[in-house]
């Protein structure tokens, strides 16, 4: 009786993804977009946690998105400045271009310049497509990349790259709250967002390139080279 039950219910999943509305992909981009109107500028205050080797960072991200601009730095477990990193958001490697460019930025351009990068991006209608993760529907682009969309928020919900590098959003109000990274089906990171201003003054100082330094510096590179 437990193998019908769960038999029926696998099947009338799958008739409800077979039967589901996919709508074109242009509109699903209009609506992501639309929440992120008036957005110029924005500082997110996150703890940071390596959960292979239980260490704490802290990290402030300041993304200029007038400017086309972006600002990390990274204070260790003693609050130490460990990292700090700047540059531009076309020069984003895959999994930071994925967080910040589809996750956060309200440019059109940047957007859909991002998608095609990542080679998530959708021709037309059948491109779509209707998945279930951690017992939420979202849309889905891409193959042997993945991008991800929230059916019913219509927010940026997760990619996963070519070599298994991803990222999974757990948990967000207005922005991603809580964030896992992973590589190779293993949780590497934890990111766990504090605080966030969002069209204040955004400070810069070009000069202050640092590497990551100090007793956390493996851990603070490691996050660095993965999303920065």
């Amino acid at each position: 009786m437990k193998s019908f039950l769960i038999a029926l219910s696998v099947l009338l999943l799958n008739s409800t993804f077979s039967y589901a509305f996919i709508p074109p992909p242009h509109f699903i981009m209009d609506r992501v977009l639309k929440a992120r109107e008036g957005l110029k500028a924005l500082e997110l205050v996150a703890e940071v946690k390596h959960l292979q080797k239980n260490i704490t960072m802290s990290e402030t991200l300041r993304l200029d998105f007038l400017g086309g601009r972006y600002w990390s730095v990274i204070t260790d477990s003693s609050g130490q400045l460990a990292s700090s990193k700047f540059g531009r958001l076309s020069d984003l490697k895959k999994l930071s271009q994925a967080w910040i460019e589809i996750g956060y930025d309200p440019s059109e351009n940047r957007f859909r310049q991002a998608l095609q990068d990542l080679e998530v991006w959708p021709k037309d209608k059948a491109d779509t497509r209707l998945i279930r993760v951690d017992e939420k529907v979202q849309w889905a682009w891409g193959k042997e990349s993945e991008v991800r969309i929230e059916k019913d928020q219509f927010v940026w919900a997760g990619f996963k790259d070519e070599d298994k590098n991803e990222i999974v959003v757990k948990d967000q109000e207005r922005f991603p709250k809580l964030i896992f990274v992973r590589s190779r089906d293993v949780d590497q990171f934890q990111y766990n967002l504090k605080g966030f201003k969002i069209n204040g003054p955004v400070k810069w100082n070009n000069n202050n390139l640092v590497p990551p330094q100090g007793p956390d510096a493996d851990p603070v590179r490691e996050w660095v080279d993965l999303v920065r």
